[in-house]
């Protein structure tokens, strides 16, 4: 029975991590038409609206009372709200290179996180896939080219994203022992995110533009889709599996969207960094995947 809950988990933390790598190419195709805050206001507002459409045949009245809601409540603030607000000033300040390579390193947090705060065992094979997973990641962000104009002090942005995401893994642990429903978490985490979303957008006097609506708005609603795929198999994977076993797993998802953006829109090449972070992902997740 634990080999196959660890079998289970393995599975849903690579389909999140290959469902979220296919929506990140969708979202480059929508950022063309569209403004990135109007974009995660439509994949929210669409991923809310399913999530609650599925809602009657998925969810329990009693589950309302669980003191689980509130753990999700408010990890619908954090993830994505918050995380997303650091990573656009991390990206303004430093650049994406510099951003997203710090980034990377919230799979090793969240693994450090699970075996100091949870108890999680250390296991060779688990320190040396997400070791490789985290260089995997951090060499495919890399872009080359050295920043220039940024302060040092300008890299809390992506440090407490980093931190944000790492420690969102052990917060949604533990409030899937209060609330054992993957799809009920999803849906109270996306409810609060589209609150928090909607008041910074009014707030900030954000407008609609017509030619957003017209071209990035279908990519955003494919994005909103896969978001509940995406979230729904991420605490399907936390609940029945280990943090350090699920977090790096579902971290790989920089490696499908490579492979996903040069098979269908050819903007990819096969360059010495590309080889070299898919020979780092690659053997991580099977290593990881073989854990017991």
């Amino acid at each position: 029975m634990e080999h196959d809950a660890a079998l289970f988990a393995v599975g849903m933390a690579l389909t999140s991590s290959v469902v979220n790598g296919a929506a990140q190419v969708c979202i480059k195709q929508g950022l063309a038409a569209a403004h990135s805050a109007t974009g995660v206001f439509i994949a929210l507002i669409t991923t809310t609206a399913l999530l609650w459409c599925l809602a009657p045949f998925l969810t329990e009245a009693a589950e309302w009372r669980s003191d689980g809601v509130w753990v999700f409540a408010a990890l619908g603030f954090v993830r994505p709200f918050l995380t997303m607000n650091l990573i656009f000033a991390g990206n303004h300040r430093l650049g994406p290179t510099v951003s997203h390579t710090v980034l990377s390193t919230d799979p090793l947090l969240a693994a450090l996180g699970a075996i100091a705060l949870l108890g999680e065992p250390i296991t060779a094979p688990v320190v040396a896939g997400t070791l490789a997973i985290v260089g995997g990641a951090m060499v495919l962000a890399s872009r080359g080219g050295r920043p220039t104009g940024w302060a040092r002090a300008a890299l809390v942005f992506p440090v407490g994203a980093a931190v944000v995401r790492g420690s969102s893994h052990l917060v949604a642990k533990a409030g899937l022992r209060l609330l054992p429903n993957p799809f009920m978490a999803a849906l109270v985490a996306h409810t609060t995110a589209l609150a928090f979303a909607a008041a910074e957008h009014r707030l900030r006097g954000r407008t609609w533009p017509r030619a957003a609506l017209r071209g990035g708005a279908r990519w955003f609603v494919l994005v909103g889709v896969m978001n509940v795929v995406i979230v729904w198999t991420l605490f399907a994977a936390l609940h029945a599996g280990r943090v350090s076993v699920v977090a790096p797993i579902s971290a790989s998802s920089p490696l499908f969207t490579l492979v996903l953006s040069w098979l269908f829109l050819r903007t990819e090449a096969l360059t010495p960094r590309v080889v070299a972070g898919v020979l780092l992902i690659v053997p991580g997740v099977v290593l990881i995947g073989l854990t017991r």
